[in-house]
């Protein structure tokens, strides 16, 4: 939202106290659980800007490692076609749209602006908390005191990137299974019994001759 950090502390404030306006209106008004509904608005106000902030965060950082092999592929292919790693880099940043291309676009200027490439890495791992790209800075760190190929680098990342992937979304899936039978066995099956059980219970009540209980009812 273009926020600047003192308009993000104003929202907070505006919010909270939105909220306590709310809030004191509610329980003037004898509504039920007032103070709660008090308590509730002002913290909601106050920190509902911070956790909007943070789920922001964390979409941008899973959007990272989501571009990554992708963005790594194209590099070593430019890299292969003979253009240096900050001509490639540009390039393919102008490519791509998203968070990592802003990052990388942020990490050429530094360099260009004569900022040591090592610290140039260094701020990229602090303002990011990718494990997918600290992984490719790392490596590229060591590829470059190595000796080791730039092109290669990128591509064995982003084939280990793919593999990656595969094995998190079939731990997820794993993961998801005995919530799945939790779910099932405490909520859905007892529902479904208490249905079974509640017609039966009325089809006894106003049908006993269907199950020879007539006697009882009448």
């Amino acid at each position: 939202m273009d926020l600047q950090l003192q308009d993000f502390f104003g929202l907070r404030f505006v919010l909270g106290f939105m909220g306590l306006f709310f809030g004191t209106a509610y329980t003037i008004i004898g509504l039920p659980f007032g103070l709660q509904v008090l308590l509730l608005s002002i913290i909601g106000g106050f920190l509902g800007p911070s956790g909007w902030l943070h789920l922001k965060a964390k979409y941008r950082q899973e959007t990272i490692s989501i571009m990554m092999p992708d963005f790594l592929d194209t590099v070593s292919v430019t890299l292969q076609a003979g253009v240096s790693l900050d001509g490639a880099l540009s390039q393919v940043t102008m490519q791509f749209e998203g968070p990592l291309s802003e990052e990388i676009e942020q990490f050429n200027k530094e360099v260009e602006l004569g900022v040591p490439r090592l610290s140039a890495y260094q701020s990229l791992i602090d303002r990011n908390s990718s494990k997918e790209l600290h992984s490719l800075v790392n490596s590229l760190i060591q590829g470059s005191s190595l000796g080791v190929p730039v092109s290669k680098t990128f591509k064995l990342q982003a084939d280990d990137l793919r593999s990656t992937r595969g094995f998190t979304a079939k731990e997820k899936a794993a993961k998801a299974s005995p919530l799945i039978t939790l779910v099932t066995t405490f909520f859905i099956a007892p529902a479904v019994f208490g249905l079974i059980i509640g017609l039966l219970v009325l089809n006894i009540i106003y049908n006993p001759g269907a199950f020879g209980l007539d006697s009882f009812f009448f």
